[in-house]
């Protein structure tokens, strides 16, 4: 049990007690189903410049970390608010006017003006009226060309609640009268195979009735390039021996910090995703060293690929992507046999200078003999050497941090979580 729930309450309770206007958009059946995802909020214009500052004094008064500002549309921001203790996180996408790539959709003044406040499981929640909710809904879902049959019970819900107050859904001006006409038989007639036919041809002719506008996608423009030197993806990187848990935290990590990003991409010591043949990861140190001379056309060669590589990272940063890295370059300098390195670990700090870096590492640290009983790939005596070289290198830099790995998963996946969120709200 999280404190998801109780944690939208007070944000609600937060936009009604400092009279913000708002309401809450899509499907609202129970509190379960409104924090599954993103939780779409409209509000007034007023408030959506402001946003951040509302939802950082929210944070501070309700013990909450306000960690991540993804804007993904000029009128929309996806704010990512994590629990101090649990590190629950909720995920309120909070929008102005509906634009959606340049066009305007539906204004925002259009929806404040009609709203009402509903009982969600005894809990009074404000959300728009049936009949502009289903048209904020249908049009939100053709312009992605995207209904399923959870989507169109919803529109079907508020289709029958229309029809009971003897209204009409308000469509007139996103399609033509023979359109409209067949809407309503559709859902009239709970057509959901004919509506799925007919998607594309509502979805283009909704955007020859709402083109794109000059000032959207000005505000795109700069949004993009926002996104270059603001980045809302993280890179980190899980260090330690053999047998610490690397693959158990990074697995846990994937799952729980999922929600504070929009994807969440692994890979394996070097920046690339392609895998490679004919290496014995079971025995690590079965090879011989490299040459001097080959050693050091390795280093020039891990130069390249890790520079090369992180082009793709820096795109998937911009892209909100949580990057994590399993081993990283730095292990050459703590177990060069793994790498076949032969020359002085001179060189390989030298060119450790020209390697792009995650922004956080973290060592999985636990004694010899713990990990030994984990995995018996390496002596006792090795597994204390490697220890001892990482421990060296984690206390001389910055925003490197030590994790005690002979704890629970669960113990170390929360200590890790806690320096991750800790960075994402100091960088806001």
């Amino acid at each position: 049990m999280t404190n998801r729930i109780e944690n939208f309450k007070k944000l609600i309770n937060y936009f009604e007690q400092n009279t913000i206007e708002y309401a809450l958009l899509g499907r609202k059946q129970n509190l379960e189903e409104i924090i599954e995802g993103d939780i779409d909020i409209v509000v007034s214009q007023q408030y959506f410049k402001k946003i951040e500052q509302i939802l950082d004094k929210f944070c501070q008064k309700n013990n909450l970390l306000f960690i991540q500002n993804i804007q993904h549309e000029s009128t929309a921001k996806y704010m990512i608010i994590s629990d101090k203790s649990d590190h629950s996180i909720i995920c309120p996408d909070i929008c102005s006017h509906y634009v959606r790539d340049a066009r305007l959709l539906i204004e925002n003044k259009l929806l404040l003006a009609n709203t009402t406040l509903i009982d969600v499981q005894g809990f009074k929640v404000r959300t728009l009226n049936p009949q502009h909710e289903f048209l904020y809904y249908f049009l939100k879902k053709i312009d992605k060309a995207n209904i399923g049959e959870r989507e169109f019970n919803h529109l079907k819900k508020q289709y029958d609640l229309i029809k009971s107050n003897k209204k009409l859904i308000s469509l007139d001006k996103n399609f033509s009268k023979e359109t409209i006409y067949e809407i309503n038989k559709i859902f009239s007639t709970q057509d959901i195979t004919l509506l799925n036919k007919r998607l594309v041809d509502y979805r283009n002719e909704l955007h020859s009735k709402k083109t794109k506008h000059w000032m959207f996608l000005v505000k795109d423009i700069l949004l993009k390039i926002k996104r270059i030197y603001k980045k809302t993806g993280l890179t980190i990187a899980i260090m330690g021996s053999d047998g610490c848990g690397k693959s158990t935290i990074i697995k846990a990590l994937s799952k729980s910090m999922e929600p504070a990003f929009r994807n969440v991409h692994y890979y394996h010591l070097k920046p690339t995703d392609k895998k490679i043949h004919g290496v014995d990861t079971t025995n690590p140190h079965g090879q011989k060293p490299y040459s001097f001379s080959k050693s050091l056309l390795k280093l020039g060669f891990l130069i390249t690929q890790y520079n090369f590589g992180f082009i793709e990272v820096f795109k998937k940063n911009i892209k909100s992507t949580f990057v994590i890295f399993d081993r990283y370059y730095d292990d050459i300098l703590i177990d060069k046999l793994r790498f076949r390195y032969g020359a002085p670990i001179f060189f390989a700090r030298i060119a450790s200078f020209f390697i792009p870096k995650p922004k956080l590492y973290f060592l999985l640290d636990a004694s010899g003999e713990v990990i030994f009983k984990r995995k018996k790939e390496l002596s006792i005596q090795e597994i204390d050497r490697q220890r001892d070289s990482y421990l060296k290198l984690f206390r001389s830099k910055k925003n490197y941090y030590i994790i005690d790995a002979s704890k629970e998963v669960d113990f170390v996946t929360y200590n890790i979580e806690t320096i991750i969120l800790s960075y994402l709200n100091k960088r806001l």
